[in-house]
């Protein structure tokens, strides 16, 4: 009798709230199918404000322990939304600040999601400042985008220029090394996601 083939080895937890419904999460999770040894763990929850969803998360780590192999992450926009951001900001910031509590930790994409996704397919110069700029433009270079129809990102084309994008959220990082993340004019906190998804 064949045995069964094995199943990779899990060696990391990633814990996820995201602010939408449809793009971030069937994006995450196309990218976790990537790497079968992390598992992802897509949170439910019932907020789109910032701060409502690091309380969300700060509420599901206050009892657990720290576990390397574990990570617990907030995927939300700014979306005009700057002192909720910020707050959010600070909300994480207290709670990382308690002894022996699992970290909080933020993707905070400026102005939205589509950013990213549009990162992929022209020079960060090009990318608009507007949450309805950037759908826009989404709906003009990505095949089969609508942003009214389910906002689903093309994962398999946007993964033939992930370096593009990678090297544009990097950049983005970079420039506001010296200051707060959530006072940058354009973001990408997804990338550092991604990157911790693919690494484990």
């Amino acid at each position: 009798m064949r045995c069964p083939p094995s199943r990779p080895l899990i060696t990391k937890t990633v814990y996820v709230i995201c602010e939408g419904v449809n793009s971030e999460p069937r994006y995450l999770d196309a990218i976790s199918k990537l790497n079968p040894r992390c598992m992802l763990q897509i949170q439910p929850h019932k907020h789109t404000d910032p701060l409502k969803i690091v309380e969300g998360m700060v509420s599901f780590v206050k009892d657990k322990r720290i576990e390397k192999s574990v990570e617990y992450w907030c995927v939300f926009d700014h979306d005009d939304k700057a002192e909720r951001v910020r707050l959010a900001y600070q909300k994480a910031k207290e709670s990382n600040s308690v002894a022996n509590r699992p970290k909080v930790q933020i993707a905070l994409n400026t102005p939205c999601i589509e950013a990213w996704a549009l990162s992929h397919y022209v020079p960060p110069s090009d990318i608009p400042t507007t949450r309805h700029q950037c759908q826009k433009k989404l709906e003009e270079i990505m095949p089969g985008y609508d942003h009214s129809d389910g906002a689903k990102f093309n994962f398999e084309d946007m993964m033939k220029r992930y370096e593009l994008a990678q090297d544009t959220a990097r950049s983005w990082g970079l420039s506001n090394a010296d200051g707060k993340e959530y006072e940058a004019s354009k973001l990408a906190g997804i990338h550092k996601l991604v990157d911790s998804i693919m690494s484990a």
